[in-house]
């Protein structure tokens, strides 16, 4: 309940963040690490750190468009709403959504970046 509490209290933040890219997309990795920190999988949570700080810089060259921060913001309220309910196939729905809309954005922004190396 703890767990759920603070992920709680990082989305009203993210909520409050207003467009400011940089603290939506720091906040949003925070929401994620204290998820998957209570899985209690250590090395697993490590490793998603380690990739996170790879495309980190990626992923602040992103402009956060208004609608997708409403988009990712929308899909954390109902994961915790998920984790609440204890409803797992719900959950693993919306993770999966949330994650590949991020992986995305990686995507996009590393794009961007293909491209002007290219011109």
């Amino acid at each position: 309940a703890a767990g759920i509490e603070a992920m709680e209290a990082l989305l009203a933040c993210s909520a409050s963040a207003d467009g400011l890219e940089s603290t939506f997309f720091s906040l949003d990795r925070k929401f994620h690490a204290r998820m998957y920190r209570a899985s209690g999988m250590a090395r697993l949570c490590d490793i998603v750190d380690t990739f996170m700080d790879t495309i980190e810089v990626y992923l602040n060259l992103y402009s956060y468009e208004d609608a997708t921060q409403a988009e990712f913001t929308s899909e954390h309220n109902e994961i915790l709403r998920c984790l609440r309910e204890k409803d797992g196939d719900a959950l693993a729905r919306v993770m999966r959504s949330n994650i590949m809309g991020g992986l995305d954005l990686v995507k996009n922004a590393y794009g961007r970046i293909i491209h002007k190396k290219a011109r």
